[in-house]
């Protein structure tokens, strides 16, 4: 009995020799034989049993194609699970970067699944699913956080990143994004602002 690619014809592994004698029944156990990693092509005839008779059997041969194995999401496969999160920071009115608060976290998940082939160990990846909301543009999967308001402060110019402005604008993010920071800083009315600069502790 041998296996032969369903591809390529080519024999896979080695050929399974039945032995008996004229007259005798032996048990044939024809998938417990299948190369490691390849699986029969489904629909064929297979014997389970086969009786000698006085002339050479014929030989036998069956298609195999290759094992494959589904890869679930783990959420410590980056190949399957990935999030992206959003951090918006506030330095208050009249305070300094020691007084920096979070006043916004958004995390977005995304995963997928995928089918590996046990003959090439090559992984066939499923398209990513995002939360509830997600779209596919140009067949990447986004999602869109929303903006933040930011609260504003008699007397004070509201800043976002260095530059003025009232909120913290919606951005769009896919499995590939890196994480965003975001600073909000407070800046008084008829005075010159100082440009924003993440590395000095004294704004």
């Amino acid at each position: 009995i041998t296996y032969v690619d369903s591809q390529t014809g080519q024999q896979v592994g080695n050929a399974y020799d039945v032995p008996g004698k004229t007259g005798e029944q032996v048990n044939v156990d024809v998938e417990g034989h299948v190369p490691t990693n390849w699986k029969l092509v489904p629909g064929q005839e297979i014997v389970s049993s086969y009786t000698f008779g006085s002339n050479d059997p014929q030989p036998v041969t069956y298609k195999v194609e290759h094992g494959t194995q589904n890869v679930p999401v783990d959420k410590n496969n980056h190949d399957t699970y990935r999030e992206v999160t959003q951090t918006i920071y506030e330095i208050p009115a009249g305070k300094t970067e020691a007084d920096k608060i979070i006043v916004r976290t958004v995390t977005v998940p995304f995963q997928r699944t995928g089918v590996k082939d046990l003959v090439t160990n090559k992984t066939t990846w499923n398209a990513w699913e995002g939360p509830k909301g997600s779209k596919v543009v140009n067949n990447v999967t986004t999602y869109e956080i929303g903006s933040y308001s930011v609260p504003q402060v008699k007397g004070y110019d509201s800043y976002v990143n260095g530059t003025k402005s009232t909120e913290v604008a919606p951005v769009t993010v896919n499995p590939d994004s890196a994480n965003i920071t975001d600073t909000i800083t407070y800046v008084k009315q008829d005075s010159t602002p100082v440009p924003y600069d993440p590395a000095r502790d004294d704004m």
